[in-house]
């Protein structure tokens, strides 16, 4: 989509218009809804060939083409289809001892809150992941940031930012085990990801993109940069 935005002078349907930000599943829409969105699919990509076999040639690249990602096309299909095999159990014992270390590192953050904010702030009164109260909270402990979100100009106090606070070594004892119990989070999320979206047959059957990591955010030059290395979705 975004190729075809940057040479065709077009702006396909994303697919977050098309199922409303999310919210909907394809599989929910009606077929004339859908109809645009998939006709784009299958037609972009034509009308990109002749102006994409240009560049190959030009830039004498078809080799490349012709000779590893063209062969590589079959390969990945049978990776898809084979899929790969989940350990249900190993999955359950990994999140089990990733829940253990997200609950200590969230102690230590409450612990290392504790003096700063004179033991008036704890697990009872305070939500971890909510990115509001710890902006507000950040923000009374006079956090050195100064980004701010568009929408409620509150502190953005994403890992970017953490990182930043914790590279001018600000409350490290705080900003520490607060990215611990994210990274946790999300490793958890992960594991039971493998489990949860297992196929029929008991595995994992993804979708491998040989162009890197492309993703549908708008019209955006930068919303699909190449990885440089073979990516998965779904």
């Amino acid at each position: 989509k975004t190729l075809a935005t940057q040479m065709l002078g077009i702006r396909p349907v994303t697919y977050e218009e098309i199922t409303d930000g999310g919210k909907k599943k394809m599989s929910e829409l009606e077929a004339e809804t859908v109809m645009p969105y998939a006709a784009a699919d299958a037609d972009n990509p034509l009308r990109l060939w002749s102006p994409l076999r240009k560049r190959l040639l030009a830039e004498e690249l078809k080799s490349v083409y012709e000779q590893i990602e063209k062969p590589l096309i079959p390969v990945l299909a049978r990776m898809e289809a084979a899929g790969i095999g989940v350990d249900v159990e190993r999955c359950k014992t990994i999140a089990e001892e990733l829940g253990k270390a997200r609950k200590e590192a969230k102690e230590r953050f409450f612990t290392a809150l504790a003096g700063p904010s004179d033991g008036t702030i704890d697990d009872s009164n305070f939500n971890i992941n909510s990115s509001n109260q710890l902006a507000g909270l950040f923000k009374a402990l006079g956090a050195p940031l100064t980004k701010k979100t568009k929408a409620n100009q509150r502190i953005v106090v994403d890992a970017k930012a953490l990182q930043e606070l914790l590279d001018c070594e600000w409350q490290p004892e705080i900003i520490e085990p607060l990215m611990e119990y994210r990274k946790y989070i999300k490793l958890i999320s992960y594991v039971i990801g493998f489990v949860e979206l297992r196929g029929e047959d008991g595995r994992l059957h993804t979708s491998f993109n040989q162009s890197g990591g492309w993703e549908e955010r708008g019209d955006e030059g930068k919303a699909a940069p190449s990885t440089g290395r073979i990516s998965s979705s779904g």
